[in-house]
């Protein structure tokens, strides 16, 4: 997630009303998946020939958190009746000598939470062979491997980012900076970040990460991430974008990226990542195609298996009520039209009408059938017992009225899944 305030002007749509009735669940029929493998059946997800309507969470840091904290977040998760995890898993950093700089952002305090990774880094610059390197071991990957072994006895699936627009992490940034461009404050100024997306050097950079991770052996488990079931889906990108760019840009990254991921690991899906932004619908920021991205072109690359989407009113300008009545059927109706599941994958409305809003978010997306949500963002107890504070208002725990407005929205989603 990041936090951009734009300017918007309303676009009105014919939608269903809200008092709809919900539809019955889609049947999903005999697959020919691997066992335990989530797979997609037209406009929904499937689980071993049952349905898997998504209730879920993000959780940024899961993937470097100390032991202690991961248990206390896959706790909560199962207390809360969800089914997937969205987890950030990247961690990229410039040399260790210093001589090419760590863009990841700043540590604002002393937990995971806070970005403090505690020396933990995935992916970094090796000066020696002047290129991007792994870091597989006690201080690196294996805390992921941690992370999808613990996942995967709680139960619960996982959609794997496997980079971000953002400075959090490293993501686009780094990438940049180990090739001599500079995109840190994106997108106030853009500076190189859309080179991103052409560069040959990051390019390869990036399909090497993807060809590490996705044939890395977990170090618990012994299985590769290619054949875990715990796995959901992997995800391009958090948020991709390229604000000024044209929307081809983006769309022949993902073109490409999602077909050598899916020629590597044909069992799993892939997804992008998007926001749901639009080209071609008015003058309206997020219909423009001014963020260099629109969802009626990227849903319909075949390499990608689903499409997603993401709602901050409180940042966009909009209502609350904004949300059902044009954000999300507008997603969903997309996505029956072209019978592919679309997944919001990141939500948030930090106003005290939180628990009111939410409720209606995820009964709007029951009532139109649409194939699940998760929220912004699942927070456990620290290692030291406290919960971080939260100065935007969006994290959700254990005891938050919030949460058992969304542990019963999940509770329904889970009937759903065994009609």
């Amino acid at each position: 997630m990041q936090r951009l305030f734009r300017v918007f002007t309303l676009v009105t749509l014919s939608l269903l009303p809200l008092g709809c009735a919900v539809p019955k669940p889609t049947t999903i029929g005999d697959s020919n998946h691997p066992e335990g493998f989530v797979y997609t059946s037209g406009t929904h997800f499937g689980l071993d020939s049952r349905p898997f309507y998504v209730a879920g969470a993000n959780h940024h840091y899961l993937a470097y958190a100390p032991a202690v904290e991961v248990a206390n977040v896959l706790q909560d998760a199962r207390d809360m009746g969800l089914n997937t995890l969205r987890v950030f898993a990247f961690l990229d950093i410039g040399s260790l000598d210093g001589s090419t700089r760590k863009t990841t952002s700043p540590v604002y305090g002393k937990y995971a939470y806070d970005l403090n990774r505690n020396g933990v880094y995935f992916h970094y610059w090796n000066t020696a062979m002047n290129a991007p390197d792994y870091n597989d071991g006690a201080d690196g990957l294996r805390h992921l491997d941690y992370a999808v072994s613990e996942a995967g006895k709680y139960g619960l699936k996982l959609i794997l980012t496997l980079t971000n627009t953002w400075k959090y992490q490293g993501g686009i940034p780094q990438y940049l900076e180990w090739y001599g461009m500079e995109g840190l404050d994106y997108p106030n100024p853009v500076g190189d970040h859309n080179k991103f997306y052409t560069d040959a050097r990051c390019k390869q950079a990036f399909k090497n990460w993807i060809n590490h991770l996705v044939n890395r052996v977990n170090y618990y488990t012994g299985i590769a991430y290619k054949d875990d079931p715990t796995i959901m889906s992997w995800e391009l990108m958090n948020e991709a974008e390229a604000g000024g760019a044209p929307t081809s840009t983006v769309y022949n990254w993902a073109v490409e990226m999602s077909a050598y991921l899916k020629q590597l690991d044909p069992n799993h899906l892939v997804g992008l990542g998007e926001q749901g932004y639009f080209s071609g619908r008015g003058q309206n920021w997020k219909y423009n195609g001014g963020t260099g991205t629109n969802f009626d072109d990227l849903i319909l690359i075949n390499t990608l298996d689903w499409g997603s989407y993401h709602l901050y009113p409180n940042y966009w300008d909009e209502a609350a009520d904004w949300g059902q009545n044009t954000w999300i059927p507008e997603h969903i109706n997309i996505g029956k039209n072209v019978n592919k599941p679309v997944l919001l994958g990141e939500f948030g409305w930090n106003e005290a009408t939180k628990d009111t809003v939410y409720d209606n978010w995820t009964r709007k997306i029951e009532t139109l059938d649409g194939a699940g949500w998760l929220f912004w963002r699942l927070i456990g107890r620290s290692y030291d017992g406290t919960y971080p504070s939260d100065s935007e208002n969006f994290d959700i725990h254990s005891g938050d009225s919030a949460f058992y407005v969304l542990k019963a929205a999940a509770a329904r989603m889970k009937a759903r899944n065994n009609p």
